[in-house]
């Protein structure tokens, strides 16, 4: 997740993390970015440049009238992590 951020030079990156999962991580992989916790449909967030998320897995999602397309997906289970990147950057 954080090699696609930095390759896409994304400064703003939103969260979809479920209440237990790691966050911390992300912090020291992502420090240059900076990281808003997102819902799905979440308004306040148009400079949000990518989402990593573990709550959704889904194809798309929308997030402040935007729409966000799936990169990647890796992980299984509870350690599943997917990011999307916007479809009209």
């Amino acid at each position: 997740a954080a090699r696609l951020v930095e390759q896409a030079g994304c400064g703003t990156v939103g969260l979809m993390l479920g209440s237990d999962d790691w966050e911390y991580p992300l912090w020291v992989a992502m420090d240059d970015a900076e990281l808003l916790h997102l819902t799905p449909g979440d308004d306040g967030s148009a400079d949000v440049c990518a989402v990593v998320a573990s709550t959704v897995d889904v194809p798309t999602l929308n997030v402040d009238g935007r729409e966000f397309r799936r990169v990647e997906a890796n992980g299984v289970g509870p350690d599943r992590l997917a990011v999307y990147r916007p479809v009209n950057p």
